[in-house]
């Protein structure tokens, strides 16, 4: 992990070497990008520094100041798209980013945190196609909780997600998330990346 917060030159510089060294680009950054222009700018930079062209995540700065935010994001030819948690429909998701840039500024959809919050997260998806920009897609195994699983394992319905994607045309990136706290999750994420080709095929 890169934390802009205390990310220096050689912390990047490392990040980029890995990156060549295993033929790789990063799609997102994810995270929570500050309070204040001066920090959302901090976390530009590190981000522009490692070929990154989209933060995910939130940033409290957003609701603060939307044109310096956009402006921001502008000069460091990047977008960002805002990740729902506590968000219980597409309403709630889209009114963090009302008044903004469509251009620049979207929605990463969490599929994860829409079945924990007992949202259809296929139907959130299609609601807010418009303005998608990146797809986290996560399963859990009961709503009322965050007990994330491997793909298609749990509640959410991850095959209709994916078939709404390709009905909405969706061309961003996918990325697939578990992030249990009592194993390591490898191998059901290879299962889960397997999953996701299928459908996608």
């Amino acid at each position: 992990h890169l934390n802009w917060k205390w990310a220096t030159d050689v912390h990047i510089a490392i990040v980029k070497s890995l990156l060549e060294k295993h033929e790789m680009t990063l799609a997102s950054y994810a995270g929570g990008f500050g309070e204040t222009a001066e920090e959302f700018e901090r976390a530009c930079r590190t981000a522009r520094a490692t070929g990154i062209e989209l933060l995910g995540g939130s940033a409290g700065f957003l609701a603060r100041d939307r044109a310096a935010f956009s402006a921001l994001l502008k000069k460091h030819s990047l977008k960002f798209a805002y990740e729902n948690h506590p968000e219980k429909s597409s309403d709630e998701i889209l009114d963090h980013i009302s008044g903004t840039d469509e251009e620049l500024v979207g929605v990463c959809v969490d599929t994860g945190w829409l079945g924990t919050n007992g949202y259809d997260a296929a139907r959130a998806l299609r609601e807010v196609r418009d303005r998608l920009f990146y797809v986290h897609l996560k399963d859990v195994t009961a709503p009322g909780a965050h007990a994330t699983c491997a793909l298609g394992a749990g509640r959410v319905p991850i095959r209709n997600c994916v078939e709404t994607l390709r009905e909405i045309k969706y061309l961003g990136g996918i990325s697939v998330e578990h992030e249990p706290e009592d194993r390591n999750p490898a191998e059901e994420i290879r299962t889960s990346r397997a999953l996701l080709e299928d459908l996608l095929a």
